[in-house]
């Protein structure tokens, strides 16, 4: 069974070394099992994707309140 995974971070392409990072775990993931599902749930201003079984929606801000945004594009995973 395919695996859901969540990531609230910061992401590409903004240049930081969290957003760096991320990016470099999902690729790790997505090699050792190629089947589970990435969403990264962003900070505003990444670039959104959405494939197949890899997913960026940009839609917090460290500034607004934004748990509410988090809480509601990471319901449905495995893990967070």
């Amino acid at each position: 069974e395919k695996m859901k995974i969540a990531y609230v971070s910061t992401y590409l392409p903004k240049q930081c070394g969290i957003a760096t990072y991320t990016d470099y775990l999902i690729h790790g993931i997505t090699k050792v099992d190629p089947e589970s599902e990435i969403k990264v749930v962003a900070e505003k201003g990444a670039s959104p994707i959405n494939r197949e079984k890899f997913e960026v929606v940009p839609c917090w801000d460290r500034n607004e309140d934004y748990v509410e945004p988090i809480i509601k594009h990471t319901k449905g995973t495995d893990v967070v």
